[in-house]
């Protein structure tokens, strides 16, 4: 069980203590259950809640703002639960693009390595060859000079 599950019933723990409402319901193993009977018994007691309210209150002071505060309390736990849900659905979603986006990088780092390589042997051989043509066209300039000097002997025989 991930931590995050854990900190979520512990919550709902405290939350169920505080309101002093489920002190019928025995804990059960299963957590589909729990969630089932927690949200019966959440029903029923807004439900018991809006009967309390149409009611008259001899205390009208004090016990509506406890109603108000329970049903807020209710209704926000109930509404964690269909969060929880979302949100779960959202972390699997942003998982699954975080996995694809990282398989995309990684695809495209090797891509760009291999490109990074075939860009280094075209240099040296880019170098190489200008190698080969200094030497041709010094080799080319010693030939030209000699065959100058030797036209220049033809001439003067």
């Amino acid at each position: 069980m991930s931590r995050r599950m854990k900190n979520q019933q512990h919550d709902q723990k405290e939350t169920l203590s505080k309101s002093q409402s489920w002190s019928n319901v025995e804990p059960t193993v299963h957590t589909a259950k729990m969630v089932t009977v927690e949200d019966d018994g959440m029903r029923k007691q807004v439900e018991d809640e809006k009967e309390l309210k149409n009611k008259p209150i001899k205390n009208e002071i004090v016990m509506p703002k406890l109603a108000n505060s329970r049903h807020d309390l209710k209704m926000a736990v109930m509404k964690r639960e269909n969060m929880t849900r979302d949100s779960k659905h959202d972390l699997i979603a942003t998982e699954r693009q975080k996995a694809l986006l990282e398989l995309s990088l990684t695809v495209k780092t090797s891509e760009i390595s291999k490109m990074d390589m075939a860009i280094k042997t075209e240099e040296k051989r880019v170098k190489q060859l200008e190698q080969v043509l200094e030497r041709e066209n010094i080799k080319f300039e010693e030939f030209l000079k000699e065959n100058e000097k030797k036209s220049v002997e033809a001439r003067t025989l």
